[in-house]
């Protein structure tokens, strides 16, 4: 999709001029081909229009653009979390840090635990650092949720197919808006 998203696809099309969108990844590639630029991207390209071998990809449905852009958000933030406790945990074993309660399950319980960690002024204010980037990014994911749900409830179409997603043992929302989010509207799976 490039920095530029679908905007020019949905411009095209809307004047009726044929479109194609591809997956850089699918482009077929030679093995001796090192050498990357506008002119070359742009003649590859051509060459594989005219030989027929570009695969094009489905473009989603703008309710499931929009949902694919809260889901990413969400892994954004999550992924931040899971940093700012990797951060936590080598500053805990770096300076030789113990706590009393080892599960790290991350719980309110723990966090205040870390929290009265005795240690070296600089490594105190480090982890209080650390602490406010997970309490931050768990704050945003929180917020995300609640759009993503609120999102989902007021398009018919993604509801109801979270509905089915969910129906299977073991499917949550998180996991049932991930999927949809990725494969988009189930109707043009092909099986």
């Amino acid at each position: 999709v490039g920095g530029t998203g679908y905007y020019l696809h949905d411009y095209l099309i809307t004047r009726d001029i044929p479109c194609l969108m591809v997956s850089p990844p699918s482009m077929p590639k030679a093995s001796t081909d090192r050498v990357k630029n506008n002119r070359l991207d742009s003649e590859k390209i051509a060459q594989n229009l005219k030989s027929g071998v570009l695969p094009s990809i489905r473009v989603p449905d703008e309710a499931y653009r929009e949902l694919r852009h809260l889901v990413h958000t969400r892994e954004n933030y999550v992924a931040q979390g899971r940093i700012a406790k990797q951060r936590i945990k080598a500053l805990l074993l770096f300076t030789h840090q113990t706590i009393k309660d080892p599960s790290q399950n991350w719980s309110s319980r723990y966090i205040k635990e870390l929290t009265r960690l005795e240690c070296s002024i600089t490594t105190q204010q480090r982890l209080e650092l650390l602490l406010e980037d997970l309490a931050y990014a768990r704050k945003q994911n929180l917020k995300n949720l609640k759009n993503l749900r609120t999102y989902c409830q007021n398009q018919s179409i993604i509801k109801r197919n979270l509905g089915f997603l969910q129906s299977i043992p073991g499917i949550g929302f998180v996991t049932a808006v991930t999927l949809l989010a990725n494969i988009g509207d189930p109707r043009y799976l092909s099986n």
